[in-house]
């Protein structure tokens, strides 16, 4: 994921200090590339091989693992924080859309559609809202942080 690039991976973790610092650390998933947490470093412990964050979880430095998931540590920057606060707010929708009434959902499809410039050239049925929850999902990707945020400000 090129967000990443310009944030080298942490490797050696006697960077991270020995938690008087608090320093800020991006847990992000190896695979998935999906960033978990942002905690402070609450206790170095380099002779037990760990990291205790103010999240009260353990980052496991012989594993690199992080709640039983293979993570990879960078320093956050503010790209990275972006990133991390549309991730919430995406899983955020996410769980409000299946609550939403029918007609609400139809709603928000249109006005979506409009602030993404395209056209709305077809009626909106009431028998499609499981389609369009679908589409939906994937339109809200597109938006920014901020539209995001108003977007949750509507529901």
């Amino acid at each position: 994921m090129t967000l990443f690039l310009s944030a080298p991976k942490i490797t050696n973790f006697a960077t991270l200090g020995d938690g008087r610092k608090r320093r800020e650390v991006a847990i992000v998933e190896s695979e998935t590339n999906r960033i978990l947490a942002i905690p402070r470093v609450r206790k170095n412990h380099a002779c037990h091989k760990l990291v205790e964050f103010d999240n009260r979880q353990t980052f496991y430095m012989t594993t690199e693992t992080y709640r039983g998931q293979k993570v990879d540590l960078y320093f956050p920057n503010p790209r990275i924080v972006d990133e991390f606060e549309k991730q919430k707010e995406l899983e955020n929708l996410q769980t409000e859309l299946p609550k939403m009434k029918p007609q609400d959902v139809l709603a928000f499809y249109r006005l979506l559609l409009e602030l993404l410039g395209r056209q709305v050239a077809f009626q909106l049925s009431e028998q499609l809202v499981a389609y369009y929850l679908i589409d939906l999902r994937s339109l809200l990707y597109l938006l920014s942080l901020r539209e995001l945020r108003s977007f949750r400000g509507l529901l």
